[in-house]
């Protein structure tokens, strides 16, 4: 019933480890960095609870 929510909180997992090393590379400026954490953290949230519940 909630497949989508394995991936997804998986996939915001990544992406609240990403920004910060693509930081450290200079690859992206702070703001953006946090925007995606920030959009990470929101997805994760939303999500594991579906995912947990499942277990």
């Amino acid at each position: 019933m909630n497949h989508w929510a394995k991936p997804v909180s998986i996939l915001s997992l990544v992406m609240t480890i990403l920004p910060p090393v693509l930081l450290l590379l200079k690859i992206v400026d702070e703001n953006t960095m946090k925007a995606a954490m920030l959009l990470a953290t929101v997805g994760w949230f939303a999500a594991s609870p579906y995912w947990l519940r499942e277990s």
